[in-house]
């Protein structure tokens, strides 16, 4: 079909030059494919258009200043006859032809600009492929910003070796002994020239930058310049390195990159060197440290066998990494342990939207697995500068975030908060730190009036963000909300729910647990007096269990089930009431936000009542 082949030959359409009166006066083969040939000269550019747009494009040629670009939007009639939305780009570069102001437009089709960035993604992520299986470094110099950046790929993600202004670069190089005197004038020179712009140049320079002086290499440099809108805009090249000596086993690449053999990931050694640098350079821009841990690991090995174990050790790095994408880098630091370095996370929001997206994706990896392996993760976060701002400190507060994920029953996430968490010593080296003693009297009334406050301003927007808080704060190992006529799961945190619906709820035997408020606290699963409610609780290892029902006019239209696999101490009637509140207040935003009549049960004998 033939507006296929226009979607299909590239976003762009053609370019036109007009004056005052919109006539074109000179164009590109794109424009004149779309031009009748038979039409008289010159041609208006108007009638290109819709009717009903003309106007407010004349007005915008016609406020527009001299040199100013504007952009917007137009329905243009391409060779097939039809009408397709185009983004234009016109400019008055005030060129006087003829004593007459000549503008330039370009037009780029909108629908095939989808089909060009979804191929693009796919190209570049093809390319950066390519360059991470090559041994060679990368640079870029930006011409507005003098900001020097060197770099490698691993994966799809760039690895940042150094990112400073080029002269702050080249004083601290100098300073630290890592170029030779004879070398001096080299990098002097390749820094003129990258200052200057110039088009192309290769220089070969001796120096020890990357390992800090622990070993001497060569780098053969090769430069180009890149012009965006006919400007200078940057110097771009690529570093191979060679190794001086010839009685080494190992390539340099993999000596420099220190990649972990099995994943394909940055070692211990090489993430650890990243996240000091890091902290060294960070100032006051926030990053977090993310331990990541696979759950029962030993005993995946024991049943299945190494190859096994190594196996999802791969598939579980690949997660991570796909899922981490453009946040940040990760390494592998320990037989199932990954560490990662996110710096590219807007707020706690999307933080929690990473590690959901981690954790989901191994959960979900082995579903229906042919040996039926179970593979999940518990994970560890904290910020800088906000939890510390030496490595030892900030790592130690990630790691305990990841034993506290591992108590509270694994296959989660745990961000540190002091407030929730309590102050950590960070004077053990060798241990597990230590909670402040004052923890166990924390007053959860606290983070209560915060959820409250939260749920009241957000409303539904809030409720996955208080679930989350509350799962944490009370460590409880699943949330799950249950709403409509058959009690369907529709909101859920923590641990993998088998549940679908709530349909035990329906029960009279169950229902009187109960009490006039309508909430229910279990520890002994085998007095919940219904056979169904303590069949869906045995299987899924359910040990306490507090539920509130959601209400109107007395009649039962869902439930929230917080729910522990383990036994742990009591909650106090403070937190039972604090809960009760809450849980209240969810039900009540859920009704009241949701206009689906499926929420509502039937009359007569279907209606719940309680």
């Amino acid at each position: 079909m033939e507006d296929n082949k226009i979607l299909t030959r590239g976003a762009y359409v053609g370019c036109a030059t007009f004056d005052s009166d919109f006539r074109i006066r000179v164009g590109d083969e794109g424009l004149y494919r779309i031009i009748d040939e038979e039409k008289c000269y010159p041609y208006s550019l108007l009638l290109l258009m819709r009717e009903e747009e003309q106007e407010d494009f004349c007005l915008v040629v016609q406020n527009l200043k001299e040199n100013e670009v504007q952009n917007g939007t137009l329905h243009i009639r391409l060779e097939d006859g039809q009408f397709y939305i185009t983004y234009y780009v016109i400019e008055n570069q005030r060129i006087l032809y003829m004593d007459e102001v000549l503008y330039q437009i370009r037009f780029y089709n909108i629908m095939a600009f989808q089909q060009v960035v979804a191929k693009q993604e796919c190209e570049i992520m093809d390319y950066r492929t390519i360059l991470s299986l090559t041994p060679n470094l990368y640079f870029s110099y930006d011409v507005n910003t003098t900001n020097f950046t060197c770099y490698w790929m691993s994966g799809n993600q760039e690895i940042i070796a150094t990112q400073k202004p080029l002269l702050l670069w080249k004083k601290e190089v100098l300073e630290n002994g890592y170029v030779k005197e004879t070398e001096k004038t080299i990098l002097t020179s390749m820094c003129v020239d990258l200052m200057a712009g110039t088009s192309n140049f290769y220089y070969q320079l001796i120096n020890s930058i990357l390992t800090k002086g622990k070993e001497v290499v060569r780098w053969v440099i090769r430069a180009s310049a890149v012009h965006e809108r006919m400007k200078l805009a940057k110097i771009v090249g690529v570093i191979e390195v060679e190794k001086l000596t010839k009685d080494v086993k190992e390539d340099f690449f993999y000596d420099l990159l220190n990649r972990d053999a099995l994943t394909g990931l940055l070692n211990k050694r090489a993430i650890t060197q990243l996240a000091e640098q890091k902290i060294q350079y960070a100032g006051k821009d926030k990053f977090r440290f993310l331990i990541l841990d696979v759950d029962n690991f030993k005993t995946i090995n024991d049943t299945y066998g190494h190859m096994v174990g190594d196996e999802a050790i791969v598939r579980v790095a690949n997660i991570v990494k796909e899922m981490v994408g453009d946040h940040g880098v990760v390494g592998r630091i320990g037989g199932d342990e990954l560490f990662a370095i996110l710096d590219n996370v807007d707020d706690e929001k999307s933080l929690r939207n990473v590690l959901k997206a981690i954790r989901e994706n191994i959960a979900y990896a082995y579903v229906g697995s042919e040996n039926n392996i179970h593979v999940t993760c518990s994970m560890g976060c904290a910020e800088y500068p906000t939890d510390g701002v030496v490595y030892k400190e900030l790592f130690q507060k990630a790691d305990y975030s990841l034993y506290l994920a591992k108590e509270k029953g694994k296959n989660r996430y745990i961000i540190y908060n002091p407030l929730k968490h309590g102050d950590i010593s960070c004077k053990l080296p060798n241990a597990i730190p230590q909670m402040d003693i004052a923890y166990a009297g924390c007053n959860n009334t606290y983070h209560f009036s915060n959820m409250m406050q939260s749920l009241y301003e957000k409303r539904k927007d809030g409720i996955e963000e208080v679930l989350c808080q509350l799962g944490e704060l009370y460590q409880f190992d699943k949330i799950n909300v249950y709403c409509g006529r058959e009690l369907p799961l529709i909101m859920h945190w923590g641990s993998q729910s088998e549940d679908k619906n709530a349909t035990y709820l329906l029960e009279q035997g169950y229902q009187k647990n109960f009490t006039a408020n309508g909430i229910i606290v279990l520890d002994n699963m085998n007095i919940s007096k219904s056979l169904k409610a303590y069949q869906v609780f045995m299987k899924q290892n359910i040990a306490f269990v507090m539920q509130v029902m959601i209400k109107k006019e007395n009649n039962i239209l869902g439930l929230i089930s917080l729910e522990r696999m383990i036994k742990k101490s009591k909650m106090s009637a403070v937190d039972i009431n604090n809960l009760e509140l809450l849980c209240h207040l969810i039900g009540n935003i859920i009704l009241d936000t949701t206009s689906d009549k499926s929420l509502m049960p039937r009359s007569g004998n279907e209606v719940m009542r309680k």
